[in-house]
């Protein structure tokens, strides 16, 4: 999932390359393809990846091609902002399929998930399923009312 966003960051600056062989129907067979492509890519235009900052000088005076990765850093986080922990919980349940906080299931892996940013949330207790839907509706309510002036 986060390999995937990170993807989708930097696709732009990626250099498509053809397989060795047709893709195949077996995903294991298409991983095997993948890597002997990959193996024969590597031998013709090297790319050395690194969290060594000094080594990119280097890369760069050499011209060797280089992609540097940025280490996170040891932070005393006291306190986060609710959209950092709705980014955080977003990010576990598609990392790890679903999480469960409370009485609610957050599921990040499903059945006919169309779009990367999709998920799904179960809620266990059926008083607070008919308290979200209520105020569900509220608000739709409230933005068709904006929405009409």
């Amino acid at each position: 999932y986060l390999a995937m966003r990170n993807y989708i960051s930097i696709r732009d600056r990626a250099i498509p390359e053809k397989g060795i062989e047709k893709s195949q129907k077996s995903s294991s067979e298409n991983d095997r393809i993948l890597v002997r492509t990959l193996n024969q890519y590597e031998q013709a235009l090297p790319v050395l990846l690194t969290a060594d900052e000094a080594i990119t000088d280097i890369c760069n005076l050499q011209d060797v091609e280089h992609f540097l990765f940025k280490l996170p850093h040891d932070h005393k986080v006291q306190h986060c902002t609710y959209k950092q922990l709705i980014k955080l919980a977003l990010n576990l349940a598609g990392v790890f399929g679903f999480i469960k906080i409370n009485s609610a299931i957050l599921f990040g892996e499903f059945r006919r998930k169309r779009d990367l940013n999709e998920f799904k949330i179960l809620l266990l207790d059926e008083n607070m399923d008919k308290a979200l839907k209520r105020d569900l509706n509220i608000c739709r309510r409230l933005i068709d009312l904006e929405n009409s002036r």
